[in-house]
């Protein structure tokens, strides 16, 4: 039995939703409070292949706990 939970632990924003002063705005909140801006990939839940990426990631996650 998986102990695989989804979880929610990041909030994303796309850039392109901003407008300039926004981005500007979220650039100098995360600089003041020294928050680590993190590379990642990010496969919006629209997309074909969401829940084949969820099981991927459900897979490395069940060979981290062997």
């Amino acid at each position: 039995m998986s102990s695989f939970q989804r979880e929610e632990r990041y909030i994303v924003i796309k850039l392109s939703d901003l407008t300039d002063e926004e981005y500007e705005d979220i650039e100098g909140y995360l600089e003041r409070n020294i928050i680590e801006q993190r590379e990642c990939v990010v496969v919006e839940a629209h997309w074909p292949i969401y829940e084949e990426v969820w099981n991927m990631i459900e897979g490395l996650s069940n060979e981290k706990v062997k």
